[in-house]
């Protein structure tokens, strides 16, 4: 959670942008990603592939192929998201998120792994 920057954007193609501004919209959207997730059998997750891209001094992108796996060891659901980060002088924190849905590869077109 502490891993993105207040605020933040998360964005998706079925969906208007959601702007996350402070810490009690971030905490809500980390409870209501776990409860989820972890309602559909989820036990964790694992990078297959991870690509970075630098676009400033201070700014990057980072493509990420995440297989999240069941309390059984079976596979949940595969996903590609792309996170825009910015160094705040201190870290590197996530300020937009967006997942790439198949068939779709997003910028680069990269295969999926």
């Amino acid at each position: 959670m502490q891993s993105f920057d207040l605020p933040y954007v998360l964005l998706a193609g079925e969906r208007a942008a959601t702007v996350v501004t402070d810490e009690a919209a971030r905490q809500q959207f980390y409870t209501r990603t776990m409860i989820s997730i972890q309602g559909r059998g989820w036990s964790r997750s694992e990078i297959d592939l991870m690509k970075a891209w630098p676009l400033a001094e201070k700014l990057a992108m980072i493509m990420a192929d995440v297989t999240r796996y069941k309390k059984d060891g079976s596979v949940l659901e595969r996903l590609r998201a792309f996170y825009t980060l910015r160094n705040d002088g201190k870290a590197w924190r996530i300020v937009a998120l967006a997942e790439t849905r198949a068939p779709f590869t997003g910028p680069g077109d990269i295969p999926r792994s």
